[in-house]
């Protein structure tokens, strides 16, 4: 059991890429394994006509993020709404995940036909990243493997896969960055901690709750002196997504950003009761109108969407209910300090049509609040059925996220 549980890094890293390498192979084979279907392409803001390239669009959809994505890939500072074939709806917001078109665009050596390959590559890459940091997290807090199949489960995963979105690439980075944190290599987390929120920025909530610790370290220890450079070092890191964010409202005057925090928090818990309602009572109507292909999948769907949001719930309760047996842990207390701010932000979601755009976005919106809590239930040595409820479970919500891609697209 311990050999399964306990895996090196090596091993983590070929398991992540080979199961999601095959899972999205899978999916993509319906469409003679045309790499462009993980772009999301929509009809409502890809134009074919002017495509350089031709892509796969779906007709009469919206699409997904990853479309703007790839545009930002083809020219990742050109800040205009309507360029290349695509139609940003809010450019200065989506440029705010700049770090992964930017990859695609450096890695695609300006070859436009390479990029939709690369997007997905960087995925594919980044999933087997995930895999080695965790395992190395679980070695630097000295817990057991669990955590690592925990988030190897993560729902959100298969979705950001298949729609060319950040997650991945920010979730590799933020592992990355507790590394280098847990390490002592305090001037490589300022960097990957940077990097991480030029990815996603909701992530540097995250490593906001690590100045905090730092500075309540400072507090305990009663002088500055032994944590003065660690507390300026974790404010640095914060610094380059602030300034870049205010660059970016400066072009249209914060009007972009205004009109995306609308309608997107409220009340607390309002986005989690929305979302039950959502999959109880108008799910099945949402995804017939988007263009996602499931009017044959309605009852599938709606069972599989009321299951997938009770698991969430429960895992949230899994998680608050080790944060303080974590918070008394050495080293584990700082992920509960990363944690709680994220914590903070999923409790206040909310949208008009659900907790987010689309039916199971919010698998995406929870990913870092889900990874770092995966560290800290394994950290408290959980009793088997939390550690069955949030492997096991995690797994079906994923499989019956997945079964209807491999018939019906996603």
């Amino acid at each position: 059991m311990n050999a399964i549980v306990n895996l090196s890094g090596r091993a983590w890293f070929f398991l992540f890429f080979t199961i999601y390498l095959a899972l999205s192979l899978a999916a993509i084979a319906q469409y003679n394994f045309d790499i462009s279907y993980f772009v999301g392409a929509g009809d409502a803001f890809v134009r074919a006509d002017e495509l350089q390239i031709p892509i796969h669009i779906r007709p009469m959809a919206a699409g997904y993020d990853g479309q703007f994505y790839y545009r930002l890939a083809i020219a990742p500072f050109d800040a205009a709404r309507h360029a290349y074939g695509v139609v940003i709806d809010l450019p200065t917001i989506r440029m705010q995940r700049i770090l992964y078109p930017l990859l695609a665009h450096f890695l695609s050596f300006g070859s436009v036909q390479m990029i939709p390959m690369v997007m997905w590559g960087i995925n594919i890459a980044g999933l087997g990243l995930i895999g080695v940091f965790s395992a190395r997290l679980s070695q630097h807090l000295k817990i057991s493997g669990t955590a690592a199949w925990m988030i190897m489960v993560w729902p959100g995963l298969i979705i950001t896969l298949s729609c060319d979105t950040t997650e991945i690439t920010a979730l590799s980075l933020l592992l990355a960055a507790l590394c280098a944190y847990f390490a002592d290599r305090i001037w490589l987390y300022a960097v990957l901690a940077t990097l991480t929120s030029l990815t996603r920025e909701t992530s540097i909530l995250a490593f906001g709750g690590v100045l905090l610790w730092e500075m309540l370290a400072a507090w305990r220890a009663g002088s500055l002196r032994k944590h003065w450079l660690r507390i300026l070092v974790c404010g640095i890191a914060l610094i380059p997504f602030l300034i870049y964010r205010e660059t970016l409202q400066s072009i249209d005057g914060g009007k972009a950003a205004m009109e995306f925090s609308k309608g997107n928090t409220g009340l607390p818990f309002v986005g989690a009761v929305r979302a039950l309602e959502y999959a109880v009572f108008r799910a099945w109507v949402e995804i017939r109108q988007s263009g996602f292909n499931l009017a044959d999948y309605r009852v599938f769907t709606r069972v599989s969407l009321i299951y997938e949001v009770a698991w969430l719930l429960g895992a949230g309760l899994c998680i608050a209910a080790r944060l303080r047996q974590a918070w008394r842990l050495p080293g584990t207390a700082v992920l509960v300090s990363a944690w709680l701010p994220i914590c903070a932000l999923m409790i206040l979601l909310n949208n008009t049509w659900g907790p987010w755009v689309e039916p199971r976005g919010f698998f995406r919106a929870f990913s870092e609040f889900y990874v770092l809590g995966s560290l800290i239930v394994a950290s408290t040595k959980p009793p088997a059925w939390m550690r069955w409820y949030l492997i096991g479970g995690g797994a079906l919500a994923g499989l019956m996220m997945y079964l209807p891609m491999l018939t019906h697209g996603f």
